[in-house]
């Protein structure tokens, strides 16, 4: 006796679950890259980790300006309701439960309505993602679950609260607050590193149900060659790396390369450098001046009368104030994170590929906040970070590792990345683009074979194929070859 087999059927729900799965998965693919797409991948099955970041609330805490029908308090029983709306699958009952164990929840009100909730708890911290608990010092609290209302985002309402948090945490004696942050959130990793909190411990694990092994590190801010957090180092760091590159009979860049480079940031400071206000123009890096073969204060708009040049490092100060590309101008040695400027005082910033060489991701934010800072309200931003879209990029990293660069490479970025960077630190984005139009490190081996041939004829067909590549920044293609990634910005209107 036989028997039919019943026909598969494929559920509708199933069917749209994993549509939306494929959708995401090509999203965060083309977005962020197949690094974030495989990291999530293994959160979601064997593998999880976070942050700790942590501020310390043994000094001042500023204020963060909000629209003035906003305040801040903690919750009280008539609200319970409205904070478990803000966080779905939370019941009233949970929160009075939290609030019973000594938990505190805080939240932000606008016009009276609670629009932003976060908790705190005191000594030890609760990782729903990693399902642990992490102890902490007597004097720490852990801050968790903050919820913004989706419509009232844009608003600062997230580090507004955060600062009124570690106020009254820092006047009841608290030594340091903690947060937890899943590394695949980038975008809570960016609003953290510009609030001012610093990541110090990793925390996750490997495995499958109970099947689990736990690991924790701390998170070293100093690399092999620099530290991020200490200028004096970094500055005797830049100052050994200029004095080997004077030592070499060569340049550090070939003449063709540096007429490249020269050529495409003087199109691009034509073109959004024309409206600056009238005003001091500072450049936030000399190494190019101190080795004459690619300056780039000559490229600077209206001359050098009220330009100013910085390094942070005094040996490539002293070597582009003797190089006279710029006479007139005005040379210091000082750190982008710490600008010696007044509020308000500079028309326009110009920073070329500056801010890609930070051992610590962080200082990105922190630099671009200090040029928020220093700009006139209708001041310019011209910014450039090495393209991490560039298809030999990961090679250049790979030879950064190996000790085959003549400098340290911080992070690299899209320029997907530099505007989201740029607007969570309080900038208008106008314009971007990438600049020289070929893979990372073919323009050097190319040029180098060429004057190792000796071939004149060779060299002019070079030159002609790189100067035509340059058409390639009016097409799509530039995202993948341009060697820079380039955004003009504007300080937003408050």
């Amino acid at each position: 006796m036989s028997r039919d087999r019943p026909e598969r059927m494929t559920s509708p729900n199933s069917t749209r679950t994993v549509m939306g799965t494929i959708r995401r998965a090509a999203e965060i693919l083309r977005e962020e890259g197949i690094a974030a797409l495989w990291f999530k991948a293994l959160g979601e099955t064997v593998y999880r980790r976070i942050l700790l970041f942590e501020r310390l609330l043994n000094f001042p805490v500023t204020d963060i300006p909000v629209s003035p029908d906003i305040e801040f308090g903690l919750v009280r029983s008539d609200e319970f309701e409205r904070c478990a709306e803000l966080r779905p699958g939370r019941c009233p009952s949970q929160l009075e439960d939290r609030l019973a164990r000594g938990e505190h929840c805080y939240v932000a009100r606008k016009s009276g309505i609670v629009i932003g909730i976060a908790w705190v708890m005191r000594r030890s911290a609760w990782i729903e993602y990693l399902r642990c608990t992490i102890d902490l010092g007597p004097n720490d609290y852990y801050l968790y679950e903050l919820i913004v209302d989706p419509h009232e985002r844009g608003e600062r309402v997230a580090p507004a609260l955060f600062a009124h948090i570690y106020r009254d945490l820092r006047e009841a004696g608290a030594a340091r607050a903690v947060y937890a942050v899943n590394l695949e959130n980038t975008a809570v990793l960016r609003a953290l590193s510009h609030n001012g909190e610093r990541r110090y411990a990793l925390h996750g694990y490997v495995g499958v149900g109970r099947l689990r092994h736990h690991f924790a590190r701390a998170c070293s801010l100093r690399s092999s060659q620099t530290s991020s957090l200490d200028p004096q180092h970094d500055s005797h760091y830049w100052d050994a790396v200029e004095t080997a590159v004077a030592d070499r009979e060569a340049h550090y860049v070939d003449d063709l390369l540096a007429t490249l480079k020269r050529r495409a940031y003087r199109r691009m400071l034509d073109r959004w450098a024309a409206s600056r206000p009238h005003g001091p123009v500072l450049k936030t890096d000399l190494f190019e001046e101190a080795n004459i073969v690619d300056a780039l204060m000559p490229e600077l708009p209206g001359g050098y009368d009220d330009a100013i040049g910085m390094d942070i490092s005094p040996v490539v100060v002293g070597k582009a104030r003797t190089g006279c590309t710029a006479p007139d101008a005005v040379y210091i040695a000082a750190d982008v994170r710490r600008l010696p400027f007044a509020t308000h005082s500079i028309a326009m910033v110009f920073s070329p590929s500056t801010l890609d060489h930070f051992a610590d991701p962080a200082d990105l934010g922190r630099s671009l906040a200090e040029f928020r800072r220093v700009l006139k309200p209708d001041g310019v931003l011209v910014l450039t970070l090495d393209n991490r879209h560039n298809v030999f990029d990961p090679l250049l990293r790979m030879l950064g590792r190996c000790g085959r660069l003549p400098y340290y490479l911080g992070r690299s970025y899209t320029v997907g990345e530099m505007r989201a960077e740029l607007t969570a630190t309080g900038f208008d984005v106008t314009d971007t683009t990438t600049l020289v139009q070929h893979p990372r490190l073919m323009g050097v081996a190319a040029t180098g074979i060429t004057n190792a041939l000796g071939w004149q004829w060779v060299r002019i067909a070079v030159r002609r194929v790189f100067f035509a590549a340059e058409r390639l920044e009016n097409t799509r293609l530039r995202y993948v070859l341009g060697c820079f990634a380039a955004a003009r910005a504007v300080p937003k209107k408050q």
